[in-house]
């Protein structure tokens, strides 16, 4: 039976404010330019890093979930070291990507599906305004930054893969490097969405990056996945 594909708030967004508060940033990020993707299949993937710290992530795309046009997401959390979401005051000055999105396409224009929405809050969504859309070609590294608004430590990143529907949840992000202040962190396969907000394959809506941290006990909410 098909279900209705509306936004669902993440259980966090009604706990207590977290403790790290990003301030606005002055100067805008600069994404670099897209360009031939570098993955190499013999590098070690998975989790690469243990208690990093810094302020500016990077995300490269280099690969879908099969759609040989599009790429996008549907949120990104970031946890500090004892595991509270980082808060990120202003998501339009704070993320940028490149290729944007899809209003650089002479199609489109005014199309909703901007970077800032992986940052709104909302996480398990099938919600145009809350999602992010961009060109794709195979061979070519999409990129995706996000400045967190002062230096932290990280305990865990969490992507929600793009879950418009069930067809265009192939425009998902596959293969991913994250880079912290230039840091490789992460690289390896991410979790197809399954195009739904109900039904038992909903839990892979979300892959958790669990990042070994001396000051985080584990503790998550039910939403969580620990995949690594």
């Amino acid at each position: 039976q098909a279900h209705q594909c509306i936004s669902m708030p993440a259980q966090h967004q009604q706990a207590a404010p977290p403790r790290h508060a990003a301030p606005a940033v002055a100067a805008a990020l600069v994404a670099p330019a897209s360009g031939p993707s570098s993955f190499d299949a013999s590098v070690p993937q998975g989790v690469l890093a243990n208690r990093p710290s810094g302020q500016h992530v990077q995300i490269d795309i280099v690969s879908t979930w099969g759609d040989p046009f599009y790429v996008g997401l549907s949120a990104l959390e970031f946890y500090d070291a004892v595991g509270d979401p980082i808060e990120i005051e202003d998501p339009a000055a704070q993320a940028r990507a490149d290729p944007a999105d899809i209003n650089v396409l002479p199609e489109y224009g005014h199309d909703v599906r901007v970077v800032s929405n992986l940052l709104d809050g909302s996480l398990r969504t099938c919600d145009n305004s809350h999602l992010w859309l961009a060109p794709f070609t195979s061979g070519q590294t999409n990129y995706v930054n996000v400045d967190l608004g002062s230096h932290v430590s990280l305990s865990m990143i969490r992507v929600w893969n793009y879950n418009k529907s069930r067809i265009h949840s192939f425009r998902g992000a596959r293969l991913l490097e994250i880079r912290l202040d230039g840091a490789l962190i992460f690289r390896g396969e991410v979790n197809k969405a399954p195009g739904a907000l109900h039904g038992a394959d909903v839990l892979q809506s979300a892959h958790a990056l669990l990042i070994q941290n001396e000051a985080f006990d584990g503790s998550l909410n039910e939403d969580t996945i620990l995949v690594v």
